[in-house]
Order: C-alpha cells, then structure tokens, then sequence
C-alpha cells in the first residue's frame, strides 16, 4: 500500500469516527441546553427546535463531503513528499474547523429559543459572584496513585530496551517507515534522534497528568451523577495516557530492531499504529454515549439542572470568560468534558503552558541531538 493511500485513508477514518460524534452530540448536551444557549427544556423536541438540529446535521454532512472531495484533489495532484511529510494532519486540522460552521449557525439559530428572565427577574436574584467548588477533591480519590506505576514503567522500560541497543545501532538510523516497513528517512544517531520517542512519552505524560490533576478541581454541576461522571472521564484519561504510552514503546522499539537489521517488528508499525487510532476514537465515542455532557445521561432520563452561569459568560457557547469567577476549569456547554475559564489569568497560564510543552520537548531534542 502506497503511503498516500494510507495517510489518505486514516484521515477518512477519522472523519468517520469524528463525524459520528457530532452527529449525535445535540442529544449528549443537557435538556436545558442546546448549542450552548439556555433553553426550555423540551426545545429539542419543538418544531423549532428539530429543524436547527436538522439542518446542523446537514451542515455536516456537508463539510464531510467537502474533505472527502479534498482527500481525493489530494491523493490525485498532491506530491508524495506531502504524504511522507505528515501533513495529512493538516486535513484534520480543516476539517475541526469547517465543522465549527454548522455549529456556529445552530447557535446562532438557538438564541431564538433561549430563556430570557422576565423583566426583573435578574435584579431581584442576589449578586454573588460565581465560586469554585469547595468540597476539596484529590486526583487520587479518582484514579488510585499505584495505577500511576504502570505508564511510568512503561517509559522506563522503552528506555532501558533503548540503551541496551543504543551502542549495536549504526551511525545512521532510519527515523521513518512506509506502510510496507521501509525505512524512508534518515538521521544520524544521537541522544535526541534515538531516543525521539522516549522525549514524547515523558512530554505526553506530564502533559495529560497536568491536565487530568487540574480538572479534579474543575467546577461542575452537582448533582448524583457528577462523581460517576467525573470518575469515568479521569479514569479514561489514564487509559488513554497508557494506551499511547505504550503505543511509543512499540514504536520505538520497532524503530530500534529495525536500526540492527530486523525488520519484523517495523511492517506492523502502519496497522498497529491505524489499529491504536481506531480503539482510542471507539472509545471516546463509546463512552461519551454513555455519559452525555456532564453525566446528562448517568441522571434519569427526565432530570434536569443549570449550570448556573449566565449565558453572557459563554461566548459562542464555547468559550467560558468570567474574570469574578476563580474556576480554571468548568463544564462545557456543547460536548463532553471540561474547558478553561478564559477570563482567569491563572487558566490563560495553564493553557499557555499545554501549548509550550511540545515546543520545550522539540527544544530539548535538539539539544541532545548534538550529544552522541
């Protein structure tokens, strides 16, 4: 198989799995919420309602047929080096933001149903400013601390097997692989080149830990389903933590016994890697099914909350900005999960920070790379 045909073909995948998502997200959001805009709870079910739902579905459909038709222009005009190179990413990278069209219409078009507070109503409710939960929580009380032994042996044994094979590899070792197992790029042996994926575990590792530990403290909903909930989405973090930890192992592995001629392990490099991809999305898919947006769907069927937070905080419907508020992070409105209150200098950091961490990585494998 051709690599453009590989990169071609996981991209569509991915599209798929990504697509199936969005399609039945308006259901996973809470009953009082539709595309980030307060409504009455029954709005789904409204006239009004159905035909916003219906016609962000076919915006979406829409934009899938748009990358599809992209992928093809691609895989018939596009250069090999663009396929080797990796930027078939960058594909994805259009596709999140063509499919932010369909959603930004439907919110639009959901402020025609929002609940508007009677005249009044507001003044009359009392001005406290927003708080952060304050029953303390612990990441541990989540996920236990001795689970935390399993990726941090998984890096160490992908290092160890690494420096028993570093002195037997040749000066030059191949860095990259077609879909048949071939090596198709090359580098001269370093710290930095032959040890690239053990830099990735640990920047992935403290990375999604950071993260995980953060949104422990995350404000929510209270409610019998926030624990489950909150337990169920940690918990999927590490899994997936591990999972992409060994994930690197295997791959750096395969890199290092194909560098001493055995190029067994490097032909399962393109279906372990498409197979890995595939489990992780199934997964989030699956379990975001069976939660909906904050445990919507752990709590009955007819249970219904707030989240307690103007509609004037939430710009789009997405994006959390309360500068009163101390949360860093808060429930989001459209999909599952959390996001930063952007109106928090301390949340401005953090995000900051997530951002750099790949750049300090890349730094700091340049610079081992010109230590043999």
């Amino acid at each position: 198989m051709k690599v453009q045909y590989f990169e071609a073909g996981l991209v569509i995948v991915i599209l798929l799995v990504v697509t199936a998502l969005d399609w039945v997200m308006p259901t996973l959001t809470r009953r009082d919420l539709l595309f980030g805009v307060t409504v009455a709870p029954n709005s789904r079910e409204t006239d009004a309602g159905r035909r916003i739902i219906t016609r962000y579905r076919i915006g979406i459909i829409i934009v899938d047929i748009l990358v599809a038709a992209g992928v093809g222009l691609l895989l018939a005009f596009a250069p090999d080096d663009f396929w080797r190179a990796g930027l078939s990413a960058l594909i994805i990278l259009v596709a999140v933001l063509l499919f932010g069209v369909p959603y930004l219409m439907a919110h639009f078009a959901s402020r025609s149903l929002a609940v508007v507070p009677q005249a009044g109503e507001r003044s009359q409710q009392p001005q406290v400013a927003p708080a952060a939960e304050l029953r303390p929580r612990h990441y541990g009380d989540y996920v236990p601390l001795i689970w935390e032994l399993l990726p941090l042996a998984i890096i160490a044994a992908t290092v160890a097997y690494l420096a028993t094979q570093y002195a037997s590899a040749p000066a030059i070792i191949a860095t990259h692989f077609d879909t048949a197992g071939n090596a198709n790029a090359y580098r001269p042996k370093t710290i930095g080149s032959y040890f690239a994926l053990v830099w990735s575990q640990l920047g992935l590792y403290l990375l999604l830990t950071i993260v995980s530990i953060l949104m422990v403290g995350a404000k929510v909903i209270p409610g019998r389903a926030e624990e489950r909930f909150r337990r169920i989405w940690l918990r999927m973090i590490f899994a997936i933590k591990t999972f992409l930890l060994a994930l690197f192992g295997f791959l750096a592995v395969a890199i290092a016994q194909a560098a001493t001629g055995k190029h067994f392990a490097a032909a399962w490099i393109a279906p372990v890697t498409i197979g890995a991809t595939l489990v992780m999305l199934v997964a989030v898919f699956a379990v975001s099914l069976r939660t909906g947006q904050g445990g919507a769907r752990l709590d009955p069927a007819t249970a219904t909350t707030t989240d307690r937070m103007d509609d004037r905080y939430w710009k789009y419907g997405a994006f959390y900005v309360n500068a009163s508020d101390p949360s860093l992070f808060v429930e989001r409105r459209y999909g599952v999960g959390w996001t930063l209150n952007f109106g928090n200098p301390r949340a401005i950091a953090v995000f900051a920070g997530v951002l750099a961490l790949p750049i300090v990585i890349a730094v700091l494998s340049i610079v081992f790379s010109t230590t043999r």
